[in-house]
């Protein structure tokens, strides 16, 4: 059999599973994925889609379901032994009466509660099949837990569910050879990642109603004060310089004045998709709904390239070559380049750096002249302060930069500009072509100072939460 033949797909049916809303959480991903983090892997959908695109060399897969983990751990360490066991159970399964199935069941899920309480090591591989049996034969795919921890979804009746899909269990199996697995609390996930590392969080969604609070996928609930920590934890390996995407429920599909996400995310990219949720115990209320997709990837899904690129190609690299040196040779201009220029990895979502101007005119007109990178300002405009406002800004809200870093565009902008507008000292009619485009500010690239930077027109549209200098 070739292995190399099949796609990879979530090996179990799971709540909230993210297959269908592949194509628009794919608009989301970075260039290049060398390092990938799920802190809530759930069916995985998004991992194995990673894992097949990408083939991270780094990668930590998360979730404090230890049965959901002890499966994945058994496709990647035992996958013949499970594809066996497995096919004995689906042989069974086809051979008898619904009734006789029915019984089966309880037994099977029996038997796998045993097993949860005795957590004995040498049962993983049997509780492992069980739990893939559970998942396919069990009400709607849902995975759920009592006070205890027991595993209680009833019998659904299914006549003939693939209960050992071999080609697709040998693919995953493939995929995670060398994916590292825990099981505990999201947060454990903080030390793995760093300013390389992607990090898709998919965390038990906030309901949308109470009834819709039934599904309990372990003995631990999921409140607004966990998504309030959440957004914490978020804020917090942004900061490292870590790309985060988010997935949850959106509030405004029962009550459009709930503002709960939009305001507890508001320095960050806030997108609706729409899916459709066939795990609800009602099938009136199973359609297409809008969930959220959170990143701190604000404002570069439109750039042509990143810092790095720019610096590498052969325009920017003779600009800064003739005015500074040669990077390979030359000792202060390697220092320059890895101190003193700003990289789109040093990215942070609602955090900015000026160090001229204020809110007042500057060269590229009335506006705040910004940077990404907090070292490169300060080493640029030298750490004595001599230029002045060496400011950290703070924001709430989602500015949109127009991608003016290739010299060609930032030239036919300008020439467009000062048709319409005319040209001044001040340069402002950079300002008003810009925002007649509907955007915010300009994104431009100077090798030579401080790299990557912006300025931000419309200080009008962004509320600033804090102010402070840089030490």
């Amino acid at each position: 059999m070739m292995v190399g033949m099949t796609v990879a797909k979530p090996f179990v049916k799971w709540a909230g599973g993210k297959s269908q809303l592949l194509s628009e959480i794919r608009e989301k991903y970075p260039k290049k994925i060398g390092k990938y983090c799920e802190p809530f892997v759930g069916g995985g959908a998004v991992l194995f889609d990673i894992l097949s695109e990408f083939r991270p060399s780094e990668v930590l897969i998360n979730d404090i379901n230890e049965d959901l983990i002890n499966v994945y751990e058994q496709i990647r360490d035992n996958c013949g032994e499970l594809v066996d066991n497995l096919a004995e159970i689906q042989g069974l399964y086809r051979s008898q009466t619904l009734a006789q199935n029915k019984v089966m069941f309880y037994e099977k899920r029996e038997r796998f509660n045993e097993i949860k309480v005795k957590r004995d090591d040498a049962n993983k591989l049997e509780k492992a099949a069980l739990f893939i049996f559970l998942n396919k034969t069990c009400f709607n795919g849902l995975y759920r837990v009592n006070s205890k921890g027991f595993f209680n979804v009833p019998f659904n009746s299914a006549k003939n569910p693939l209960l050992c899909d071999e080609d697709n269990l040998r693919v995953c199996s493939e995929l995670l050879h060398a994916v590292k697995m825990t099981t505990g609390d999201y947060k454990n996930c903080g030390n793995f990642i760093d300013e390389n590392t992607f990090v898709y969080i998919d965390p038990p969604y906030r309901p949308l109603t109470q009834t819709a609070a039934f599904t309990s996928y372990n003995e631990n609930g999921f409140t607004d004060k966990e998504q309030v920590e959440l957004e914490g934890f978020i804020e917090d390996i942004s900061a490292k310089g870590a790309k985060v995407l988010a997935s949850n429920s959106d509030p405004k599909n029962t009550d459009e004045n709930d503002d709960f996400f939009d305001d507890l995310y508001k320095g960050f990219e806030v997108t609706r998709v729409y899916a459709s949720r066939a795990i609800n115990s009602k099938g009136d209320r199973r359609g297409k709904l809008s969930e959220l997709l959170i990143s701190n990837i604000i404002g570069t899904a439109e750039f042509k390239n990143t810092a790095e690129e720019l610096f590498e190609s052969a325009e920017y690299s003779k600009i800064f070559m003739d005015a500074i040196g040669d990077v390979k040779k030359d000792g202060c201009a390697r220092s320059k380049y890895e101190k003193d220029i700003s990289k789109t990895k040093n990215y942070r979502p609602g955090v900015y750096y000026h160090a001229t101007g204020g809110f007042g005119e500057i060269g590229l007109g009335k506006g705040l002249y910004l940077g990404k990178d907090e070292m490169a300002l300060h080493n640029f405009y030298n750490c004595e302060g001599e230029f002045g406002d060496n400011t950290i800004i703070e924001y709430r809200g989602t500015p949109r930069f127009i991608d003016l870093t290739l010299i060609a565009d930032y030239e036919a902008f300008e020439r467009e500009a000062v048709e319409m507008f005319g040209d001044d000292e001040q340069k402002s009619y950079l300002r008003k072509l810009t925002l007649q485009k509907g955007f915010d500010g300009i994104r431009y690239f100077d090798p030579i100072a401080t790299g990557e930077e912006f300025v931000l027109f419309n200080t009008d549209k962004l509320k600033k939460i804090a102010t402070r200098r840089i030490a």
